[in-house]
């Protein structure tokens, strides 16, 4: 579906659309969530619907998806990665990887919404590392919390001149990539660095 049409879909059917689409777009589906958030900003400042019930719906479609990826992520991910990872396990990585996880994990998952494509794949790293629920739920939906907000503010004081923020996202989004790979690259070459040394004696 087009971003148009994802738009029109709200403004027809209002609180239960954004949630619903804020939700399929955190399990990982291509939504312009922040292009949508703001949108949803600029329907309040027309008037068409009111903000405590935008923003509360925005903020349940958002912890719904997350939490979703989570429990897929300590679900059918975990055991994709205990298969997948063994060796890394039986040397004691992935116990470092989840030590991280633990240590940083929180953080992570608090910033991770304003980055496209590293925000989809945050919830599932927790699951599979085996953040403790609570702690996965206190640090995500203070994230949520945060990031709705500020788009649905960001629309509501650009009114009109909301569509600067989709010509924004593009940037954004080309640079959170860079990002994302390079974190991705950084973590490959700390794993290969981490590796026992053999005894050859």
């Amino acid at each position: 579906m087009h971003s148009t049409d994802l738009l029109q879909f709200v403004a027809a059917h209002g609180y239960a659309a954004l949630a619903l689409i804020l939700a399929t777009g955190l399990i990982g589906l291509p939504v312009p969530d922040e292009v949508l958030l703001t949108f949803a900003g600029f329907l309040t400042w027309q008037g068409i619907v009111h903000l405590p019930g935008t923003a509360a719906s925005a903020f349940l479609g958002s912890c719904s998806g997350i939490t979703l990826s989570y429990i897929m992520g300590r679900g059918v991910f975990r055991r994709i990665a205990d298969r997948v990872l063994r060796r890394a396990m039986e040397s004691g990585k992935f116990a470092r990887a989840t030590r991280w996880m633990d240590q940083y994990g929180g953080w992570a998952l608090f910033f991770a919404y304003f980055f496209p494509g590293i925000r989809h794949v945050a919830a599932y790293v927790a699951g599979v590392g085996r953040m403790a629920f609570r702690r996965f739920a206190k640090w995500a939906y203070a994230g949520a919390a945060l990031w709705v907000l500020t788009f649905l503010f960001l629309g509501r004081w650009l009114g009109p001149r909301w569509h600067v923020v989709e010509r924004w996202m593009h940037h954004w989004t080309l640079w959170a990539a860079v990002a994302l790979v390079a974190v991705t690259a950084i973590g490959l070459w700390w794993l290969r660095r981490s590796r026992p040394v053999r005894n050859r004696s």
